[in-house]
């Protein structure tokens, strides 16, 4: 399967099923209507160390507000990390 994060083929992960209220934000969000992730293992590890997956997803998100010229980038990645930190963890 295809890892939904680092896109390379692999053949054991976790796959992440998600709940009607996350499939409905994804469809919202993205316009696909899509059950579950596939995530290969060093991938699903780094996602599920609390600070280094928070940092990724935020970092990332700030990347993407900067090549749109968003002036407070920096600003909201800080509060999406802040949130992501004190998010309970699904089970």
């Amino acid at each position: 399967m295809k890892c939904g994060m680092c896109d390379t083929e692999r053949e054991h992960g976790h796959t992440l099923v998600l709940n009607e209220q996350e499939r409905a934000y994804v469809k919202e969000q993205t316009g696909e209507d899509v059950e579950s992730y596939f995530y290969c293992l060093p991938c699903w590890r780094l996602l599920n160390d609390r600070q280094a997956g928070a940092s990724l997803i935020s970092g990332t998100m700030e990347l993407n507000l900067r090549s749109i010229q968003q002036p407070e980038a920096k600003k909201m990645a800080q509060r999406l990390y802040q949130y992501l930190i004190r998010l309970k963890p699904r089970n």
